[in-house]
């Protein structure tokens, strides 16, 4: 679907559509809860001006491999959760992220979030690939934040509030930095 000139999307846009395979909206700056969720056939999206996403945003499209929201600055709750085909997350723009992000994403090796500064519950909470983690600006992460991901060593500059369960069964952490926690 091309959508050249959308601002705006409702709630439920694109809910349960089963045969979109790409989602192509240029000028989109702002989407409802519960878009292009439980579009299983989704592939790719390409929304170069979306700063904002609501709720359920792409949750449960399992094969979503290709992403392209570089002005994305707030995402809802359950952002693409349960998609299995992303391998790198890359929002240089993305400053608070809701619950539930990229949870049970099975192939993610590498995220780049360089100014996110809000994090909720369950940040890429089973993602046992990830490997790279870089969140120089992250003030605030919710529980259970990077549960069982095997992360050797990470940096966290500015954390100052951690939620319960932060980064357990991380088995292969050897050393974790977060000067300002107290």
């Amino acid at each position: 679907i091309v959508l050249p000139k959308l601002k705006t999307l409702g709630d439920c846009a694109f809910h349960f559509a089963g045969k979109l395979k790409t989602f192509n909206a240029p000028s989109l700056v702002k989407v409802g809860d519960s878009c292009l969720e439980f579009a299983y056939d989704l592939e790719e999206i390409n929304a170069p001006n979306l700063e904002e996403v609501g709720n359920n945003f792409a949750n449960d499209s399992q094969v979503v491999s290709k992403i392209y929201m570089p002005s994305l600055k707030i995402v809802g709750d359950s952002f693409f959760n349960h998609n299995t085909w992303v391998d790198k997350i890359d929002f240089p723009n993305l400053k608070v992220i809701g619950d539930r992000f990229f949870s049970i994403n099975e192939i993610i090796d590498s995220v780049y979030l360089p100014r996110v500064e809000r994090i909720g519950d369950y940040f890429l909470c089973k993602n046992t690939d990830v490997k790279n983690l870089d969140l120089p600006y992250l003030i605030s992460a919710g529980k259970n934040f990077a549960e069982r991901m095997q992360i050797e060593s990470i940096d966290f500059p500015s954390l100052t509030i951690v939620g319960d369960d932060f980064m357990a069964d991380n088995t292969e952490a050897k050393s974790v930095n977060a000067p300002c926690l107290k």
